[in-house]
């Protein structure tokens, strides 16, 4: 491989060289700001994403770290994809190898932290927690994450039981009732 007028010679076939002009191209940009991966980038200049990754190492760009690549997949294409085998589950919440991260307890931090904070672009602020929405530990998507002081979290969550032990109660009435052949009518407020 050389440099030919600031172009990069990628592979060789036969006498052919297949060229990108990466002087022409904000690899930065395209990695950083539009979030794509290397294979995208890649497959948008017709080249490897092994050329992608030695371009911008030649260039200094810094890569997404691995926990940080499967928190991007997993916003992008509302999937989980297993990039790092660092992924552990502590009592239905998601735990991701972290080592440097001032949450972290013994190098893992809960995932619903790092994607609220990549979300909102600035760290949880001290104190506060992330409630999940609807209930689902697992469920880190950005819409169904809040965060919330942990004073009104333990509040929110003490009226949340109350409220699902009222329900399961009207539930057993109900089941009762059908069991019995009673007849159920509902009048809704409005």
């Amino acid at each position: 491989m050389g440099q030919i007028k600031g172009r990069e010679i990628i592979k060789t076939v036969g006498h052919a060289h297949y060229t990108v002009d990466w002087d022409t191209v904000d690899l930065k940009k395209l990695y950083w700001d539009d979030g794509l991966f290397l294979k995208e980038i890649g497959e948008k200049f017709g080249v490897s994403s092994g050329a992608v990754r030695n371009a911008m190492a030649r260039r200094s760009i810094e890569r997404r770290d691995k926990s940080e690549r499967g928190i991007h997949y997993k916003r992008r294409f509302g999937k989980a994809r297993n990039v790092t085998k660092e992924c552990i589950k502590r009592g239905g919440y998601i735990a991701v190898y972290k080592p440097n991260h001032p949450r972290a307890k013994r190098n893992y931090v809960l995932e619903h932290i790092l994607v609220w904070e990549t979300h909102h672009q600035r760290p949880l602020p001290e104190g506060w927690v992330i409630h999940h929405i609807n209930g689902i530990k697992s469920d880190n998507r950005p819409s169904n994450l809040k965060a919330l002081p942990s004073s009104k979290h333990n509040a929110l969550i003490s009226v949340l039981k109350r409220k699902i032990r009222q329900l399961e109660i009207e539930n057993q009435q109900l089941n009762r009732a059908l069991q019995d052949g009673q007849m159920i009518f509902y009048i809704s407020e409005n």
